[in-house]
């Protein structure tokens, strides 16, 4: 496994930690920045915590379709965020 593939599988395995236990995210929330997601194939991660954070600071919890729609707007004003990633992020059988 090369140090991205590593890099990434523990940052997806961390994000949908944090979504499965909110008491852990409300500790991290002010903590990690969309800043700290830097490799590029860690930017669709850096959308998803941004969605995460606004959630959050919205509406108090992490419900999936806010999560979704929020994530689809933030991708559409982002350039550089490719269609297969939002499929990837979004998809249906995560909820």
């Amino acid at each position: 496994m090369s140090e991205t593939n590593f890099s990434t599988s523990l940052v997806e395995s961390m994000m949908i930690r944090l979504m499965n236990h909110p008491e852990v995210f409300v500790e991290v929330v002010n903590q990690i920045e969309p800043t700290h997601f830097l490799l590029p194939a860690e930017h669709p991660y850096m959308l998803l915590w941004q969605a995460m954070q606004y959630a959050y600071r919205q509406y108090g919890n992490l419900p999936y379709y806010t999560l979704r729609d929020t994530v689809q707007l933030l991708a559409a004003q982002s350039p550089h965020f490719s269609p297969v990633h939002l499929d990837y992020l979004i998809r249906e059988e995560f909820k």
